[in-house]
This record gives structure tokens, C-alpha cells and sequence, in this order.
């Protein structure tokens, strides 16, 4: 595989041979691939779950910006968490919030999620070319076959998920191996975690996201759909 393979021809078929490929990698390889191919341009998001990509990031590119969206309903406890990891990692944290009124949103609605996480990041990702993402295939039966690396229609750039195939002990065993600060509410049973009125203890230990939107079938923001 050519390793320098730039933006402009990286069609359909060209991402799809490259996920492919990308079975076999590191996600550390993976994430230099995309640093290189965006000019070290690259936006990183993260739910802050947890401190995994923004540490795989880091180690990658210490200046990478990694980006948090403040819906304004998220735990104190996540908030908090965000900034311990950028104090432990030193990475280039940017916090983004919605820009319009939205007193009057419930929060766990289509609308809500729609205002406050989809739209800022539609306008943030406006003229970016690569986005990392933390979203894994064990996660939601939604993101069972999620690729690699993609072209997202919704943002207009090509999606990588670096650690799609990383299972839950992958994630725990790489926490232990670096040490990294745990969020303060995933030792109280919030294995997902989200805005804080639509998220709860799991419900079902085998089902890290079951205590999203507890008593709902929604088991998705809108994001990463």
C-alpha cells in the first residue's frame, strides 16, 4: 500500500481498500496516516468517556487539537474530567458550545441533540478535510461495522475512527497500561456517558450504552449517525 495517498484521491473505492488495509494496523499508525494525509490539520473529537484517544492523539501529534462539545447539560463530573486530562496531557483542548438561544430545548430530544452537538460540529467542521473519532464497533449494533476510515456525507470529510476494532478490554488494558485518570463516574456504573438528565448507571452489564436514554430506544445522538 502506497503510504502517501493525499486528500484529493481518496474516493469511495480508494477509503474502502484502505479500511480494509487498515484492519492490520496500530491505531497509532493509523492516526499518524491521518495527520500526515491532513497536513497535521486533523480535528479529534471525544466524548471524554474516557482519556484513550485524546492520549493516542497526543502521543501522535502533542499540538493536535482535541475538540470537547459542551451541550450545557453535561456532568460537572465530565466537565471536571476534561480539564484534569488536559492538565495530565498538555494537549490543545478546544471547547465548543452552541452559539444560539436554546433555553427552551428538553434534553433527549431529537431537536436537542440536533441543536446542541450536531449543528456546532457541522459548522466547526466546515473546511476541515479529516476528523478522528473514538467510536468503537462494540459499542451500539448502529456502529457494528462502522470502517475505519470513511467519507461522512453529513460532515463532508473523511471520518477515521482509529480504534473502531478495540474491544472493552482493549480500552481497559491500554487505561492500565498508561495510567490514565478514569472518569470519576465510570466507578459508580456510567459506562457511557453523556448529557447528565438522559444518562444513568448501566442497566445491563454486558451493554456499556444501556444506560443511555434509559426507558427510550434511542441509542444515538446524532453524531455518528
Amino acid at each position: 500500500m502506497d503510504p502517501i495517498v493525499r486528500a484529493h484521491r481518496l474516493d469511495d473505492k480508494a477509503l474502502r481498500r484502505l479500511s480494509t488495509d487498515f484492519e492490520d494496523l496500530s491505531a497509532q499508525e493509523i492516526i499518524k496516516w491521518a495527520f500526515e494525509e491532513s497536513h497535521f490539520r486533523a480535528v479529534t473529537t471525544s466524548s471524554f468517556s474516557d482519556g484513550v484517544l485524546a492520549h493516542l492523539v497526543t502521543q501522535e501529534n502533542p499540538s493536535a487539537k482535541i475538540v470537547f462539545i459542551d451541550t450545557g447539560f453535561a456532568f460537572t463530573e465530565t466537565v471536571q474530567y476534561v480539564h484534569r486530562l488536559h492538565k495530565v496531557l498538555g494537549f490543545n483542548l478546544e471547547i465548543i458550545e452552541p452559539n444560539v438561544d436554546l433555553s427552551q430545548d428538553v434534553c433527549g430530544t431529537e431537536m436537542c441533540c440536533q441543536r446542541r452537538k450536531v449543528e456546532p460540529l457541522i459548522s466547526y467542521l466546515s473546511g476541515h478535510e479529516f476528523w478522528i473519532t473514538g467510536i468503537r464497533r462494540t459499542e451500539t449494533s448502529q456502529r457494528a461495522e462502522v470502517p475505519i476510515v470513511s467519507w461522512d456525507t453529513k460532515y463532508q470529510v473523511v471520518k477515521v475512527n482509529p480504534i473502531a476494532n478495540w474491544s472493552d478490554d482493549d480500552v481497559a488494558g491500554y487505561i492500565d497500561r498508561f495510567n490514565l485518570p478514569v472518569h470519576p463516574l465510570v466507578p459508580l456504573g456510567y459506562l457511557s456517558i453523556g448529557c447528565a438528565p438522559v444518562t444513568s448507571p448501566v442497566l445491563d452489564p454486558d451493554d456499556p450504552r444501556s444506560g443511555r436514554w434509559p426507558g427510550s430506544d434511542k441509542t444515538e445522538c446524532g453524531l455518528h449517525v
